[in-house]
């Protein structure tokens, strides 16, 4: 075996693993990010509760509020108005992140094993190129 049909059999394994969980994780994240494209942003008002913070807003004619949870309050320790974003069909539900970090996870491994399979299949057809 040479170092040319070795990285063609180098370049199948590259290929399967990284299209095969590639693809479904990139189309994962993108089912994830376009239900996120429903949330619209809204102005944010922290308050002082008697025992926590809690988070104002107003969506779709009526108020809302909940408490900040610990890493929501440290994160916006000190800030008065921030950004959040509600869903336009359920303005109840508030969070500080357009995106969630699952989306961005799965975005993030399905566009590097898709990149790793691709550079796989490249490699796995160099041996026919070159022969």
């Amino acid at each position: 075996m040479t170092g040319l049909e070795g990285a063609g059999v180098a370049g199948d394994l590259l290929s399967w693993i990284g299209l095969g969980l590639g693809v479904p994780l990139l189309l994962v994240g993108l089912i994830l990010r376009s239900a996120e494209r429903a949330l619209v942003p809204v102005e944010i008002v922290i308050v002082r509760g008697d025992h926590e913070p809690l988070a104002r807003w107003f969506a779709h004619g009526d108020f809302h509020e909940r408490a900040l949870d610990a890493a929501e309050r440290a994160h916006y320790a000190g800030r008065d108005i921030c950004t959040g974003y509600v869903n336009w069909r359920d303005p109840a539900r508030m969070r500080l992140e357009r995106r969630t970090p699952s989306t961005r996870v799965c975005l993030a491994l399905g566009a590097t094993f898709t990149v790793v399979g691709l550079t796989g299949l490249v490699l796995s057809v160099l041996p026919m190129v070159f022969a």
